[in-house]
């Protein structure tokens, strides 16, 4: 899928030609450091492409590390080795597996777990149409589960779930319902429940 960069601005899952679509992000933008053995990339702003995309900036970046088979330095936001216009195809993947809902195709979002400690299941909930659907690492796509796509799929959820597990998704803050009423995303208090 190509992306239209207006502004430096990329759509996000939307019609490539679409130059009004709502919903867009930052490129990119990388800093290669160092030499020899020490070469390393750095992201430079990882937080306003995350705050865009809406999700968390260290789940994207584990998503790039591991599709891209580098070690990942989250204190300094960098990866291993030199990078270049293969992060914004990963970050393109991370949306078109995890960010965009399979009903709507609308990138907002959101990870929610359910069950208890060894039989935890992955869903993704979407704040637009409310459609809520499974995550699985492997298998087919079917009505209601999504197949998260790549060879490290399994990596990738129990990263996710980790993450949620640690940092609870509290949708009751302040700030979460003055974003929803400011943005006239959610019509309804209750979609989430």
């Amino acid at each position: 899928m190509e992306a239209f960069e207006s502004n430096g601005l990329i759509n996000i899952g939307g019609n490539s030609n679409d130059e009004s679509y709502r919903y867009k992000m930052p490129s990119i933008k990388t800093q290669v450091t160092g030499r020899g053995n020490g070469i390393h990339t750095v992201f430079l702003n990882m937080e306003d492409v995350a705050r865009a995309i809406g999700h968390p900036e260290e789940i994207i970046m584990k998503f790039i590390s591991y599709e891209l088979a580098t070690n990942l330095n989250l204190k300094n936001n960098s990866i291993t080795g030199k990078h270049d216009t293969e992060i914004q195809e990963k970050i393109m993947d991370y949306i078109n597996n995890l960010v965009l809902c399979v009903k709507c195709g609308n990138p907002e979002t959101i990870y929610e777990l359910e069950g208890k400690k060894k039989r935890l299941n992955l869903f993704s909930k979407c704040a637009s149409c409310g459609f809520r659907c499974e995550l699985v690492s492997s298998g087919s796509d079917s009505e209601g589960v999504k197949s998260i796509k790549g060879k490290n799929s399994g990596k990738i959820m129990n990263c996710i779930i980790k993450y949620v597990q640690d940092n609870p998704i509290s949708l009751e803050t302040k700030e979460k319902k003055e974003y929803m009423k400011e943005s006239n995303v959610l019509d309804d208090d209750n979609i989430f429940d």
